[in-house]
């Protein structure tokens, strides 16, 4: 299962994170809140170890204070200080713990497992990837907009974000993905 292959991954909302800094559950975190809420979270875990990306919950590019591929090349050299370990664990999370959170997740794990991802059996290791996630957060969503940008800086040529849609098509008539 993925689980034993990756460092321990977290995802979360914002009326949660802080209860977990008390209990000292993660060494890493990823915040990625719009404006206001952004001030409210204190450094998570130490100098270098807390990446804060501020921008909304949108799909569309165009939209003011949208992702941008430039949060996602921060994300990914983040995730390259991280993935040095497989002992730490690193916290996402977001405003609801649903969209933006899951989707910068599920990058992370295709960055961590890039190597595999040249393979025929692709669709089964993003499946994996989302249902690890799944496993933490019933209400799973990821954003579009960053799934794209993972998958074109990941040069995945479409087949994560195509899987997303795919996904996402499964979790809106109810269904599960097979």
């Amino acid at each position: 299962m993925i689980s034993k292959d990756v460092p321990n991954v977290i995802v979360t909302d914002i009326h949660s994170v802080l209860d977990f800094k008390n209990l000292n559950l993660f060494d890493y975190a990823v915040t990625t809140l719009d404006g206001y809420d952004m001030i409210k979270i204190p450094d998570l875990t130490g100098p270098g170890r807390h990446l804060r990306l501020q921008f909304a919950d949108v799909e569309y590019g165009t939209y003011p204070n949208a992702p941008t591929i430039d949060h996602i090349k921060q994300a990914l050299d983040f995730y390259d200080t991280v993935t040095g370990d497989d002992s730490n664990t690193i916290l996402f999370h977001c405003y609801a713990g649903i969209s933006r959170s899951t989707a910068m997740a599920i990058g992370y794990l295709a960055a961590k497992h890039r190597d595999k991802l040249d393979t025929i059996m692709k669709d089964d290791l993003y499946k994996a990837f989302y249902d690890y996630v799944k496993t933490m957060r019933r209400y799973c969503y990821p954003n579009k907009l960053i799934i794209g940008y993972f998958d074109q800086l990941l040069n995945l040529d479409g087949s994560l974000y195509n899987f997303n849609k795919k996904y996402q098509l499964a979790m809106d008539d109810g269904g599960l993905i097979t």
